[in-house]
């Protein structure tokens, strides 16, 4: 079954996911994902919306010098950026960004009026089905990347 996260990322690596210069995103902490699983893209602060989403296509696991080495160039991140957020960690977690998808942009306030008491993750959290509609014509900017 497709499982659908909605994730929070800071604007500039969001940013960079959608215009294609980082395909993976980094996490510190094991993310249950799998090929095909969705991730909702939530911009945080000072943004504070949905900007759109991907199709994930592998995570992959190892150490922060071993995933440095095989992929750092689809990082979107330097290397002492890198090596300082999984400072202390003996594993690394890079989430491979498939296709792709800009929306116009979901505002938190939005956001809350769908979902009561809706406060964003700090890291990820299950997707609210009923949001679905947000994803779909007429706020779509674009189309699939990738």
């Amino acid at each position: 079954m497709v499982k659908t996260v909605l994730m929070s990322i800071k604007p500039t690596y969001a940013r960079r996911i959608f215009d294609g210069t980082k395909r993976f995103e980094l996490r510190r902490a094991p993310v249950k994902l799998a090929l095909g699983d969705r991730v909702i893209v939530y911009e945080s602060a000072p943004t504070k919306a949905v900007v759109g989403f991907f199709w994930v296509v592998d995570v992959v696991r190892d150490g922060p010098s071993v995933l440095w080495r095989r992929h750092q160039k689809y990082f979107g991140i330097d290397r002492g950026d890198f090596f300082a957020y999984f400072e202390g960690k003996e594993t690394a977690h890079a989430i491979q960004v498939g296709a792709l998808q800009r929306i116009d942009p979901v505002p938190l306030d939005t956001l809350r009026e769908r979902i009561a008491n809706f406060r964003p993750p700090q890291s990820y959290m299950q997707w609210h089905h009923s949001l679905d509609p947000l994803l779909r014509s007429p706020r779509l900017a674009g189309r699939t990347k990738r």
